[in-house]
């Protein structure tokens, strides 16, 4: 168990282009993880929604928002966010998607127990329909040891 006083920061990059109407429940269950030790970067890639203003209506001091003045497609977006990012760790997660709230807790806890050759954790998901909220398929991950070429 990590001790209180030595919990790394996560910084968690959300990458968003034209997502108003998705972007914060993504936000929302970042903010909302158990594990508290963590900024929240969102990388505005030049939308053309109202997402600006979805984003600054969140109060919270984990989050940082930061907007690509031109759109430059989400993975020079998530290097702009690594690159502004302050934690020992960095996560990622899509704009439409959403964590469960004690995904972080649970990876960070699975790599303060891993040897130092460890360099990633990732974990399963379920796709859930946003119509009927109903789950459509669960994946588990299978993939152990060396997962470079995956």
């Amino acid at each position: 168990m990590i001790s209180p006083l030595n919990r790394p920061l996560i910084s968690v990059i959300i990458p968003t282009r034209n997502r108003a109407a998705l972007v914060q429940k993504a936000i929302t269950s970042v903010l909302q993880q158990s594990y508290s030790m963590l900024e929240c970067i969102v990388v505005d890639d030049a939308s053309e929604d109202n997402t600006p203003e979805i984003i600054t209506t969140i109060s919270d001091p984990r989050l940082r928002y930061v907007r690509n003045s031109t759109c430059r497609g989400a993975p020079a977006s998530r290097n702009c966010g690594i690159a502004q990012a302050r934690g020992s760790y960095i996560a990622l997660l899509d704009d439409d998607d959403e964590w469960l709230p004690e995904k972080i807790e649970k990876q960070v806890a699975l790599f303060s127990r891993a040897p130092d050759t460890v360099g990633l954790v990732y974990s399963g998901f379920v796709f859930v329909t946003s119509r009927s909220s109903n789950v459509f398929a669960t994946v588990i991950p299978k993939k152990r040891g060396y997962v470079y070429k995956d």
